[in-house]
């Protein structure tokens, strides 16, 4: 498990500086497209839309960061009324049902980004299946680092006193 831990925070390093690239690019384009639009009053359509697509694969990526950390909105009012020991399993069964999920949202990602192979955008001209890739991409890495977290969380691990989830 260690092993496992070490790959995916060496992929979430790499993750972070692609994740910063799409949020500089973003920035960027912004810029780009408010200066040609509004000071030389000569708009670059094509910025608008890459800088959309570029948003996409921020929030993509980002939330698998985010799902690393166990850093995502929650709404846990259900945690703070079950007593502890309650509170690890019912942890344990939320990021199993993040863990299918994932799975879902990366596989049905994958068949959106298929179909959509031979269409193009309309500005670039590139396939689409580039913008979309972002699904299965992201959805992807947050299956893998909530299989991380559900690792770190030493499900497992047995206590033999107390017969309960060690955390």
């Amino acid at each position: 498990m260690r092993t496992y831990l070490q790959v995916i925070d060496k992929m979430n390093d790499i993750l972070k500086y692609v994740t910063s690239f799409f949020i500089a690019l973003l920035a960027i384009l912004v810029i780009i497209q408010v200066f040609s639009r509004f000071v030389i009053n000569f708009p670059f359509i094509w910025s608008e839309e890459v800088a959309r697509y570029a948003m996409v694969y921020v929030v993509f990526l980002g939330s698998a960061l985010a799902t690393r950390y166990n850093q995502h909105i929650a709404i846990d009012f259900l945690l703070q009324i079950v007593s502890e020991k309650k509170q690890n399993k019912l942890k344990i069964i939320i990021t199993w049902v993040s863990i299918l999920f994932f799975a879902l949202l990366c596989y049905q990602g994958a068949i959106l980004t298929v179909t959509v192979w031979e269409q193009t955008s309309p500005t670039t001209g590139l396939s689409m299946s580039w913008a979309y890739a972002a699904i299965p991409l992201g959805a992807g890495m947050m299956l893998l680092n909530a299989l991380a977290l559900l690792s770190e969380m030493k499900v497992s691990g047995i206590d033999e006193q107390e017969g309960d989830v060690q955390w």
